[in-house]
């Protein structure tokens, strides 16, 4: 286990290298993408205030330069990865990136709006606005079921799970 653990240390210290040899006009899109990798290996190497910090700061620079995508993904990951379906509990940061990240993303009917919203649709979890959580759930498992992308209907009918539930089910 700790060897695996190395590995992503060791991943978290090349992303490390990569950004500081980043060359002035690199553009953001670089950046911003060596950021969430190297949030990434951080959490898979069990640093989540790093990660967290490594996010934040892909956001900065993903919202600097405009990359829509990237905004999206960093938000993503500030709560438990990209790929991952945690949110912190009472971390109105972390719902307002994702929330700046689903304006950013428009009407766009793909795969990261439908990820934005199921973990939107959780992280609202604390706010008791069940309205609002429902039509997040319920537009991310159409359009994740109108795209045929499994993993992303996975993670939305999980938030729908979470979002069915509600919190009177916190004390249980």
């Amino acid at each position: 286990e700790s060897a695996a653990a190395l590995a992503y240390e060791q991943a978290v210290a090349w992303y490390g290298h990569a950004l500081a040899l980043l060359p002035p006009d690199a553009g953001g899109f670089l950046e911003a993408e060596l950021l969430i990798q190297r949030g990434e290996a951080s959490l898979a190497a069990g640093d989540v205030p790093g990660a967290r910090e490594t996010f934040r700061q892909a956001a900065a620079v993903a919202r600097e330069s405009g990359d829509v995508e990237r905004l999206a993904r960093a938000a993503l990951g500030l709560g438990s990865g990209t790929a991952g379906f945690d949110v912190p509990v009472w971390d109105q940061g972390h719902v307002a990136l994702l929330e700046e990240a689903l304006a950013a993303l428009g009407s766009s009917l793909g795969a990261l709006r439908a990820q934005v919203q199921a973990r939107l649709a959780v992280a609202l979890w604390v706010t008791g606005d069940d309205d609002r959580r429902r039509m997040l759930s319920d537009e991310a498992v159409a359009v994740a079921r109108e795209i045929g992308d499994e993993a992303v209907l996975a993670s939305a009918l999980a938030a729908r799970c979470v979002v069915i539930a509600g919190p009177a089910f916190a004390a249980v």
